[in-house]
């Protein structure tokens, strides 16, 4: 599939953030473990559970879901999701790759 890198990128690209499956799956364990030995000690946590934030920031071809770019990121990471997606809008796909420093 030939990219048109003069197309506007929101056009061609999506974002958006996913949970990442193994992160999630030592998170548990961890957050069990970690449960387990605060009951132990009797202690609280004010941590927040781990798997709830590991993720990926993913973008791909909108025609095929072929993933174009990764980087890590939190489920919470909102800023970080909207600066792309506005980045998508305004810029084309060529100006985009670009400034992420994507090949093409």
């Amino acid at each position: 599939m030939t990219i048109d890198l003069d197309a506007r990128a929101g056009d061609v690209l999506a974002a958006d953030i996913v949970a990442t499956r193994a992160a999630q799956r030592w998170a548990a364990v961890r957050v069990v473990v970690g449960g387990f030995v605060a009951a132990l000690l009797d202690m609280g946590s004010d941590r927040p559970d781990p798997w709830l934030e590991t993720a990926h920031l993913v973008v791909t071809l909108r025609e095929t879901g072929e993933e174009v770019w990764r980087t890590s990121s939190k489920l919470s990471d909102i800023e970080l999701k909207t600066f792309v997606l506005r980045q998508l809008d305004e810029l084309t796909v060529g100006e985009f790759y670009a400034a992420w420093g994507i090949e093409p």
